[in-house]
This record gives structure tokens, sequence and C-alpha cells, in this order.
């Protein structure tokens, strides 16, 4: 399939779940992280996200103006009351910052926050109660909407994504029986990563709580996506950073067992048609520009992808404080 100019659905898809907060942080330092979340997931863990905000460190500290640093706190208003705000954070990013999607009840999906702070930084679970993520990060519903620090500065916050009657039913519809689960293990090499164990359907019915709480000319383009997750058994994607302004994504999807060679290139082909539509929604909304392969093989759908045009926009959150 010819190179083409589009925005990557993988990285609107990763932004919508964890909303837009980590996508400003996508840029990456090459090593391996030892990931702590493992003793959290279970044999309902359908779905992992994972990043690594720490291996991006050096980027951003360069780009955040030195008063960050120095500054540890500023008043900040808000319509209930007066809080602060601290700033010095950025120069001391997280370890790890990972959801955990389970799928234990049907039209609920549980979701579980795992984070672990830098340790020479600040506390980051009240960086991040005294912020706005955990109302911007919907559709997930926190319970409380607060993380819990524990012991050596790991934090934890739960919550949980409702699933309409309609993506409900559409998702019995393909997955009539329940499969054991198995999702692709992160292995802390990458900037953020993706995997997803789709037999049960975790890709269908994110999707749907995702465009059905975020309407927008991007979102639209991603409609073609609810045909693509039927063919899917798994996904795996990572994300990490070329140069300065550039960051290099890989996409696979496995396809289902009773795929065809026709039916993996009509999945080919409706993964085209999201990027074509997103790339100029997104193009005239951020002004940001991705180019894209895809292949398309006997059960094994292949995308290489760019993004590039993030940084002035990272700039300008940084000279904001975020």
């Amino acid at each position: 399939m010819q190179l083409r100019k589009a925005y990557t659905v993988g990285v609107v898809v990763l932004a919508a779940m964890v909303a837009g907060w980590l996508t400003y942080r996508s840029v990456f330092h090459r090593g391996t992280t030892a990931l702590n979340h493992e003793a959290f997931v279970t044999p309902n863990t359908a779905a992992r996200i994972v990043c690594c905000p720490e291996r991006v460190q050096s980027y951003v500290s360069r780009l955040a103006p030195e008063v960050l640093r120095v500054i540890p706190a500023m008043p900040r208003l808000s319509s209930v009351a007066p809080r602060s705000q601290r700033l010095d954070w950025v120069h001391y990013l997280p370890v790890e910052f990972t959801f955990l999607v389970h799928q234990n009840t049907v039209g609920l999906l549980d979701v579980l926050l795992f984070a672990k702070e830098n340790p020479d930084g600040p506390n980051f679970a009240g960086v991040l109660n005294d912020s706005d993520f955990f109302k911007a990060a919907y559709p997930v519903i926190w319970q409380p909407p607060r993380a819990v620090r524990g012991a050596a500065g790991a934090m934890t916050a739960e919550g949980f994504v409702r699933i309409a009657d309609h993506v409900a039913s559409g998702a019995m519809a393909h997955w009539p029986d329940y499969h054991p689960v198995s999702a692709v293990a992160a292995t802390g090499a990458h900037l953020l990563e993706i995997s997803a164990d789709n037999r049960n359907g975790v890709l269908y019915e994110l999707h749907g709580a995702i465009s059905g709480s975020h309407m927008s000319a991007g979102m639209t383009a991603l409609d073609p996506l609810i045909e693509v997750w039927p063919g899917v058994a798994s996904l795996r994607f990572t994300a990490d950073l070329a140069s300065d302004d550039a960051i290099r994504m890989s996409l696979v999807l496995d396809c289902r067992d009773t795929s065809t060679t026709a039916d993996i290139d009509r999945l080919a082909g409706l993964l085209a048609m999201a990027g074509d539509a997103l790339a100029r929604a997104l193009r005239s909304e951020i002004g940001l520009e991705f180019v894209y392969t895809i292949e398309a093989g006997p059960a094994r759908i292949t995308a290489k992808m760019a993004l590039s045009g993030f940084e002035p926009l990272l700039r300008k959150a940084l000279a904001r404080g975020i």
C-alpha cells in the first residue's frame, strides 16, 4: 500500500484513552525500564496501556523553562476553591504510568491506574490529585477520583467505563462465547506500549465508549474502525522518538483464525480509510503531519508510522506550566 499522509489511528486512540494527558510527552530515551504493575494483572486483564515518561526526561527538561524547576507551586483558582498547582514535577516525570483494562462484568470495563513516581521528585499522587486529570480522563469514572499513594512511591486509582447497551449488544453478537485472555506483556523498552487480547471484544467496547463520549471530527474519522475490531484477535502498539520532532510507531494486528485473505485485505482498507479521514480532520485542527505504510499478510496487518510537528505544541504547553 502506498505511503500516504495521515494522522495515526493508533496515536489518537491512545490519546483518547489517556485523555490527552500523556500525549504532550510522546518522546523517548533508549533502554529498558523495569515495570511494576504486574501484581495488578488479573485473568481478565484484556488490555494494558503502559507509558514510561522518565524515558523522555532529558528531552522534556530541555524544553521546559528553568523557572518550572525552581518554583514549586503557584496559586491556581477553580470555580470551586483556590488550590495550588506544582510545576517542578515536569523535571521529575514518573517512571511508569499504566492503565489496566479488565473485562469482569458485562456492560462494564474495570480500569486500574498504576503509577510509579520518580524517587527524586515530589509526591506525584499529590500533583495528580491537584490537577484536572481524573476529570479529563473521561469516559473512565473514577471511584474515588483520586490516586492513593502506597509504599515506595507507587500509586493506584480505580474506576470503570460504562458500555452503552447497543455497543454491548454488538459485542455479544460478535463474541457470544467467553475466551480466557492472555494480554501481551509490556516490555518497558518503549515510551508507549498498548497490548490487547481482543478475543472477547475489548477493542470494540473501548471504541464504542470513547466514540460515544468524545464527539469531534477526529473521532468521527475513526468510525470505520468499529468494523475492524471483530476481525482482530490481538493488538500490539509501540511508540518511540526518532528525532526531536518525529515519533516512530508500530501497530501489529493479529487477525482471527477464521479470517480469509479477502477479510484481511478488507480490514487493511478500513484502516487506511480511517487514517485518511483522520488526516484531513487533524491536520486542519492541530497542524500535525503523519505518514504510514500498511502491509497485509496471511494472518497479520502491520503498520509503520511516523508523526511530526508536535514539538511546537509541547513547547507551548510547557511554557504555560502544563
